[in-house]
């Protein structure tokens, strides 16, 4: 995989991202399978260059369609239809941040339900950081938080991509400034007072079982009810 993903210094963040997850699918995914993408709009990029066995969208505006892809019309977080234990890979890009927050947990729950046992959960999520506390980039972080809640795990070792880290975190990876200045940048704007736009890349996994998991649900149950809290 080294070198994979070595990219153009002005390469804009969008490209990536789809090549992060279109080689993850690629690379960590069982032949033919099957594959739900969150939000895809008008892109058909994973569609046009993954071999699937089947091939879901779920998008609350789908934009396109093709011989034998299921499209299911909804948002996650609310109240969606989609089949329980049964997909190997559930991805989506530059999607996740869109949702409200009070969305988010219910989310989460939504996609590890629909994963099979070993299915793979694979996202990148856009941010910006400021470097200020709670600034976007730390919002968005908060996402690995809520999969793990809800009893998925991280792929040991980290997925690598060979790309421009920051934070000394792996599955962190930032647009230069080239680069913004060549596809975000508007006129007046420095990139000091932007912020750097990165993307969190999460490939995790369902387990057969995740401790963490039961505690956490059984601490929400105590605190709707008022009760002590578990540590």
């Amino acid at each position: 995989m080294k070198g994979e993903f070595t990219l153009p210094e002005d390469c804009d963040l969008k490209v990536i991202q789809r090549l992060f997850v279109r080689r993850a699918i690629q690379a960590l995914a069982p032949q033919r399978p099957r594959i739900l993408e969150i939000g895809p709009g008008p892109s058909r990029d994973l569609f046009s260059n993954i071999s699937a066995g089947e091939y879901w969208v779920l998008d609350p505006h789908p934009q396109w369609s093709a011989p034998g892809v299921r499209v299911r019309t909804g948002t996650l977080g609310e109240d969606v239809e989609l089949p329980r234990d049964y997909f190997d890979i559930i991805c989506s890009v530059s999607v996740l941040e869109h949702l409200p927050h009070a969305q988010w947990m219910r989310a989460a729950e939504q996609l590890r339900q629909a994963l099979r046992v070993g299915g793979l959960s694979i996202h990148s999520i856009d941010a910006k950081s400021t470097g200020v506390p709670g600034d976007h980039f730390d919002q968005m972080a908060l996402w690995r938080e809520m999969f793990l809640n809800v009893g998925l795990s991280f792929l040991r070792p980290p997925w690598p991509v060979d790309t421009r880290s920051v934070f000394s975190d792996p599955g962190v990876w930032s647009m230069s400034e080239a680069a913004w200045r060549r596809w975000w940048a508007q006129p007046g704007e420095r990139w000091s007072d932007m912020g750097r736009p990165v993307s969190i890349n999460m490939v995790m996994v369902r387990p057969p079982f995740r401790l963490r998991r039961h505690l956490y649900r059984l601490n929400r149950a105590l605190k709707a009810r008022g009760l002590p809290i578990l540590a």
